[in-house]
């Protein structure tokens, strides 16, 4: 049998060769092949794309449903719970109402008429008894700070989920808001004030009719921040200053970088894929919101590299300021430590976060409620112009000339000018909505909770705008401005309204009420007082209560982002 290769044939133009004939596996054919199968296979697919479709889209619905039976059928909360019934199967309706910065409000009425414990989440309760304060935010709580603190910059004290960890930055840290660290700063502190006081007064002469409209909330931010920046950088921030400094121009960009970063907080809280690709799109607004946080922390990084390359790791006094009074610095405390409490200092990383992390918060409660407290008196004269008397009344007690300042000692010994705080306090809190916690398995078995046995895993919360309205506590006409109710009250209702103010975080000794609350009342009392003394503060005009209608996106933020008052002097 002859052998197929053997086969002669003669080759004729545009015709098959007989090998070819018999097997059409040349590279001509081939191609061919190839191309009919390249195109066979495009045509597959692209009959198979909307069927791939359509079984991801069945994918997705089947899993939505699932979790909804599983919430719904399966929950290890009880079905009865009050609350609206979104609230059983998605979190999809309390995350619109926080985008709405309404969630306060929206809680409030549903507190309001269910009682004192709502379901907000799958997973998810609000309380309003006062009685769940100490369970959940007190002493000796076993529940933890929820993971949507995480959000919130880097890794500090204020973000500490695990009870160990917080405890032990704590000791290290909160030594420095003592009374007596409190006292040595207050110097600084009304030196900022009187810039403030320079500030406005400036405004006023400036103008023909002898009067000027000033956003407060501005201005008292600005307050805040150079109070931060004495006493826990070293260095102010010139905001207050007359002229155009470095230290001023970097202070704006501080605050505009401060304000950027909630909305990188919700961002990052309710659509995390956009938050992480932000920094990667050409586009210089979102890398600078992408980039807010690292902004902030690096003046706190710059403040410790500039102390430690001045004085060192030992010395621990500075000139101020002004180059006379020698003074410590909450910063040189934490380059320290507490020799007292045989503490270490930190490292320089976490002391950069930690500075950072309380002028942040320093800057934006303290300077709000200001201008809230400001806002309160323009709107209630009356109020404003008791207070004035009481200073007139302590000044002559005192023999303090009208031009010299007020000792804060001085100043805690005036009932009204403390009840005008405290009522600030309770009605516009800076953090006014929830602060969330978790069940953890160190909770004893059938822990309860405003009368609810809780599972591992739960998030609870209580808000200080409903604790603060409650009628129980606070009297009738709870959302009435009245300074009196903590002046002419017996002494038991007095302290159950102190022992339920919810304005630092929790209750007094509870672990993680806000550190720097001391600060917080000496700069709030030395403001006010200067302000009211000096200055006759009244509303722009019916604008500016609509400016002030109260917006909570975390943190207490005026609707129209602004506090429009007109001053004189008096």
């Amino acid at each position: 049998m002859r052998g197929y290769h053997s086969v002669k044939t003669t080759q004729h133009p545009g015709r098959l060769c007989t090998s070819q004939a018999k097997f059409p596996c040349t590279r001509q054919s081939t191609i061919r092949l190839r191309r009919i199968g390249n195109k066979t296979m495009a045509f597959k697919v692209y009959l198979a794309a909307p069927s791939m479709a359509v079984t991801a889209t069945l994918l997705a619905i089947v899993s939505v449903i699932a979790r909804i039976i599983n919430n719904l059928l399966f929950s290890s909360l009880p079905a009865s719970l009050p609350g609206p019934f979104i609230a059983k199967i998605s979190n999809i309706w309390i995350t619109i109402v926080d985008l709405s910065g309404l969630r306060a409000q929206v809680l409030h009425r549903l507190h309001q008429k269910h009682g004192p414990v709502i379901r907000i989440g799958p997973k998810e309760l609000s309380f309003s008894d006062p009685g769940a304060i100490t369970t959940i935010y007190g002493p000796g709580t076993t529940c933890v700070k929820s993971p949507a603190y995480n959000n919130f910059g880097r890794q500090g004290m204020f973000q500490m989920q695990n009870p160990d960890q917080h405890r032990h930055r704590q000791r290290r840290v909160s030594h420095i808001f003592g009374t007596t660290s409190t006292s040595q700063v207050e110097p600084l502190v009304q030196r900022v004030v009187n810039n403030l006081v320079s500030t406005m007064q400036s405004k006023i002469e400036l103008d023909k009719e002898k009067h000027a409209v000033v956003d407060m909330l501005h201005w008292c931010r600005m307050m805040a921040l150079d109070v931060s920046g004495e006493v826990l950088m070293g260095k102010s921030f010139g905001t207050l200053e007359t002229g155009d400094t470095k230290e001023k121009r970097d202070g704006a960009r501080y605050v505009r970088h401060l304000d950027a970063t909630y909305t990188l907080v919700g961002l990052q809280s309710f659509c995390p894929p956009i938050a992480r690709l932000m920094g990667l799109l050409p586009v210089e607004r979102l890398q600078v919101l992408a980039r807010s946080w690292d902004v902030v922390y690096q003046y706190g990084e710059e403040a410790l590299r500039e102390y430690v390359k001045q004085h060192g790791r030992t010395g621990g006094e500075v000139l101020d300021t002004a180059g006379m009074k020698r003074r410590k610095t909450l910063l040189s405390k934490l380059v320290q430590g507490n020799e007292e409490l045989g503490t270490e200092p930190l490292a320089d990383d976490e002391i950069s976060v930690e500075i950072s992390n309380i002028t942040f918060a320093a800057t934006d409660t303290t300077g709000t409620t200001a201008a809230y407290a400001l806002y309160r008196l323009a709107c209630n004269k009356a109020w404003q112009d008791r207070l004035r008397e009481e200073l007139r009344q302590c000044r002559i007690r005192e023999g303090k000339p009208s031009d010299e300042d007020l000792s804060f000692a001085t100043l805690q010994s005036l009932p009204l000018l403390h009840g005008v705080v405290m009522e600030t306090l309770r009605l516009d809190s800076s953090v006014p909505s929830s602060l969330p916690r978790m069940t953890t398995r160190l909770l004893p078995p059938g822990t309860v909770i405003g009368g609810v046995t809780l599972p591992p895993g739960t998030l609870v919360s209580m808000q200080a705008y409903t604790l603060h309205r409650d009628p129980g506590i606070y009297g009738d006409n709870p959302e009435l401005f009245n300074p009196a109710r903590w002046i002419s009250g017996d002494v038991g209702s007095v302290q159950r309204m102190q022992d339920s103010l919810f304005a630092f975080g929790g209750p007094k000794e509870g672990p993680r009420t806000c550190p720097g609350q001391h600060l917080a009342l000496m700069e709030l009392k030395l403001a006010l007082a200067a302000l009211t003394w000096r200055f006759d503060i009244s509303l722009k005009g019916p604008n500016t209560h609509e400016e002030m209608e109260m917006r909570s996106y975390f943190s207490l933020v005026p609707k129209g982002h602004r506090c429009s008052l007109l001053l004189c002097n008096i």
